[in-house]
C-alpha cells in the first residue's frame, strides 16, 4: 500500500499492511532548532515564533517520513542581538531564553474593546509545498500545516495570559472582544491558505493548546461558552474552503471536553499522552473506534530502546500501537534539537517494519523478533 492509501483505509476503518509514518512535516512533528536563528540566514521555518525549520524532500526521505508539508514558509524573525528578542506578525514581543522564545509583551494588554477589535496581523508569506499537490497519483500524504496559532493562543498571545483569564472570569464582553478578533485572524489565514492551494491536501492541521498537563485553562463550561462556537466557525471555514479531513492538536489534560471536540467533526486527534487523564488507552476508550490518533508515540526514546535492544520498552512501544489503534506513527512532540537524525531513521526503520495485521491478531513477540531481524538485516543496529 502507499502512504495515501494506507491514510484512506484508517479513516474508512479498513485494515492497513503498515504503519503510516509522519516525521519532520508539520509543527507537530518538526524537528526543533539547536540554536537560535540567525538574523538574516535565509531560513524558511513552518512556524514564525518557534521556528522550526522547513525540511526539503530528500531531508524528511532520509528521516524515513511517509507524508509532506505544504502550508507557510515564514522567514526568520529579525531578532535584535543587543535585546535578543523579535516581533512577530501579531506585534508580540518575545525574547529568546533558555534556548526558545518567550512573549515579553502583548499587543492588546490593557485595550479596550474598540482596539480589540481592530488589531492588525501581517499578511501570511508565500506557501511552499504546493507542486505536491499537481501530482494526483502521488503517493505521500500531504499535510496542510498551520497557518496561525489556534483560538486560545492566539488570544493568549494579544491579551496576555493572566490579563486574559481575568477577562473570562470578570471582563465578559472584553473577552469575547478578544476570542472574536483572534477567530477572525485565524479564518483569515486558513481562507488564504486553502484558496491558493491548487488541490486538496490529504490532511489539515489545527492546533489549539487547550490545557496544561493537569488541568484545562478554562473550565468545561467557559470552554463551551467562549471557545465551542467559535472553534465550530473556524472549522466551518476550513471544511468549506477545502474537504480534507482535520487533525486536531491539543496539548494537555483535556479529557473534560475532548467530546466537546470531537464532536465538531475532528478526525485525527493528537494529544499529549504524559497528561492527567490521558493515557493512550483511556483516551480510545473515550474517542471511540473511528478517531485515528497521532503523535502518541516515543521517537527518541523508541530509538534509545532499539539501540539497547530492550525488548521490554520495544514490546510498550507495541502495546501503545494496540491501544491506540487506529494511529499515524507520528512523535509526542517536535523532535529535540539534540536527538541525532540517524535515531530518528531508527525509530521510522522499525516501525515501517511492523506487520500491523499480526500485530492486531496479538503476535507481539513474533511481530517484534522479524522487525528486530530487518533493522540488523539493514545494519541500522550493532550486531
Amino acid at each position: 500500500m502507499t502512504p495515501r492509501a494506507r491514510l484512506a483505509a484508517l479513516l474508512a476503518g479498513r485494515q492497513v499492511d503498515r504503519l503510516l509514518v509522519d516525521v519532520g512535516t508539520s509543527t507537530l512533528t518538526a524537528l526543533r532548532p539547536g540554536e537560535r536563528p540567525v538574523p538574516g540566514g535565509g531560513g524558511a521555518y513552518g512556524d514564525p515564533v518557534m521556528h522550526l525549520p522547513l525540511l526539503s524532500p530528500a531531508e524528511l526521505d532520509a528521516l524515513g517520513a511517509q507524508t509532506r508539508r505544504v502550508g507557510p514558509a515564514f522567514a526568520g524573525a529579525a531578532i535584535d542581538p543587543d535585546k535578543d528578542g523579535f516581533t512577530d506578525r501579531d506585534g508580540v514581543s518575545w525574547i529568546w531564553a533558555d534556548g526558545e522564545p518567550a512573549p515579553l509583551d502583548h499587543p492588546l494588554a490593557g485595550a479596550g474593546i474598540g482596539a480589540i477589535a481592530r488589531a492588525p496581523r501581517a499578511p501570511l508569506p508565500p506557501l511552499a509545498g504546493t507542486g505536491l499537490l499537481a501530482d494526483p497519483a502521488r503517493e505521500q500524504v500531504v499535510v496542510a500545516d498551520v497557518p496561525s496559532p489556534g483560538l486560545i493562543d492566539t488570544a493568549f498571545r494579544l491579551r496576555g495570559y493572566y490579563e486574559l483569564l481575568d477577562d473570562t472570569a470578570e471582563r465578559w464582553p472584553v473577552a469575547n472582544a478578544v476570542f472574536d478578533r483572534a477567530a477572525d485572524l485565524i479564518a483569515r489565514d486558513y481562507r488564504q491558505m486553502l484558496s491558493a492551494l491548487p488541490g486538496a491536501p490529504d490532511l489539515i492541521v489545527y492546533g489549539d493548546d487547550l490545557a496544561h498537563r493537569t488541568g484545562l485553562y478554562l473550565s468545561g463550561e467557559r470552554f463551551g461558552f467562549f471557545l465551542r462556537p467559535r472553534m465550530a466557525r473556524l472549522f466551518s471555514v476550513i471544511r468549506t474552503a477545502c474537504p480534507a479531513p482535520l487533525l486536531f492538536h491539543s496539548c494537555g489534560a483535556i479529557r473534560p471536553i475532548l467530546d466537546q471536540i470531537l464532536a465538531l467533526g475532528v478526525r485525527v486527534l493528537n494529544f499529549e499522552p504524559e497528561a492527567s487523564g490521558m493515557a493512550i488507552a483511556d483516551v480510545r476508550a473515550a474517542a471511540g473506534p473511528d478517531i485515528v490518533f497521532h503523535g502518541v508515540l516515543d521517537f527518541p526514546g523508541l530509538a534509545a530502546a532499539l539501540r539497547r535492544q530492550d525488548r521490554g520498552r520495544l514490546m510498550a512501544t507495541l502495546d501503545d500501537i494496540v491501544a491506540g489503534w487506529p494511529m499515524i506513527a507520528a512523535p509526542r512532540d517536535n523532535i529535540p534539537a539534540q536527538c541525532p537524525h540517524a535515531d530518528i531513521r531508527l525509530a521510522t526503520a522499525f516501525l515501517e517494519t511492523l506487520d500491523v495485521p499480526r500485530l492486531l491478531a496479538g503476535d507481539r513477540a513474533g511481530v517484534l523478533d522479524e522487525a528486530l531481524d530487518e533493522a540488523l538485516a539493514a545494519m541500522l543496529l550493532p550486531e
